[in-house]
């Protein structure tokens, strides 16, 4: 899937937690790839999206 939309959060794990409760779909959960942690679901009505980790500022 090709995510339409990237949101990035400072809390991945409350993220995840909230799209979750209200209706989101991950299959994979938090994932990690090149550095970056993110999660990819669909929203209710099937549009996939993504959240990002927000990085700190240096």
């Amino acid at each position: 899937m090709n995510p339409i939309v990237i949101i990035e959060s400072p809390d991945l794990e409350a993220a995840l937690e909230h799209v979750c409760s209200k209706g989101g779909i991950s299959a994979k959960g938090i994932e990690t790839r090149q550095g970056a942690r993110f999660f990819i679901f669909n929203d209710p009505d099937g549009n996939g999206m993504m959240v990002v980790e927000e990085k700190a500022k240096q």
